[in-house]
């Protein structure tokens, strides 16, 4: 079908994704992947849950290094978790790698397997839109094989918005129906994905569908050392 993907490959993973396993553990945090301000809601909403429910110690967002385009972002996502009443100390900034001058996923990604490895937790869960949660997850783990790869991941996806509602998405540069920033942009997420596949910056399906796999043995051995 893909460079990236196999028929076979995607349905098996967006399945994975989206109908997840529950660990069993408190995970140490819910980590927020950056959302236009049209979509934060999704995210907000459910590390929110999260975090009420005893599921996740704490709830993470990158700091996008503190750079002029992107800290409004930090800064809204922020608010609107202490809006809702999150302490103040369960809030996780997560430093922006520094070899990067640009913030978007894959900065993101990175930025929280390194701190997840300094920090010593074990595992997290990610949540993002439910139109960027393929790309989201895949890139989370992505950064964990390639920087932490004892770290155990979980996708959440996002609260569902209206699909036909008209939306902000990438940094501003795509605009319409939640549902066309799938695959009908320009730069949608079908088409992020095998970009960033062939430039390098991804793994492939059949990577992720295998970490997955061994994510069952990790967790039988986090279960011994509990």
């Amino acid at each position: 079908m893909w460079p990236w993907a196999t028929v076979t490959e995607l349905v098996e993973l967006l399945m994975r994704i989206y109908a997840e396993e529950n660990p069993g553990f408190t995970a140490d945090a819910v980590y927020c992947y950056g959302q236009e301000k049209d979509n934060i809601p999704s995210v907000v909403s459910r590390a929110v849950k999260l975090l009420r429910d005893g599921k996740v110690n704490h709830i993470a967002q990158s700091t996008f290094g503190g750079l002029e385009k992107y800290k409004w972002e930090y800064e809204l996502i922020r608010a609107k978790l202490l809006e809702e009443g999150v302490p103040e100390k369960a809030i996780v900034p997560i430093p922006h790698p520094t070899e990067f001058n640009i913030a978007h996923t894959h900065t993101e990604a990175i930025g929280l397997a390194r701190y997840a490895k300094e920090a010593g937790w074990q595992l997290i869960y990610v949540t993002a839109l439910p139109s960027h949660a393929l790309r989201a997850y895949t890139e989370t783990v992505t950064a964990i094989i390639r920087e932490y790869p004892q770290l155990l991941a979980y996708s959440v996806v996002g609260a569902v918005l209206p699909w036909t509602e008209n939306a902000t998405h990438s940094q501003g540069v795509v605009s319409g129906r939640r549902h066309e920033v799938i695959g009908k942009a320009d730069n949608s997420e079908i088409k992020k994905i095998i970009r960033y596949y062939l430039k390098g910056d991804l793994v492939s399906a059949r990577e992720v569908l295998d970490y997955l796999n061994l994510r069952t043995d990790m967790l039988r051995e986090l279960d011994k050392r509990q």
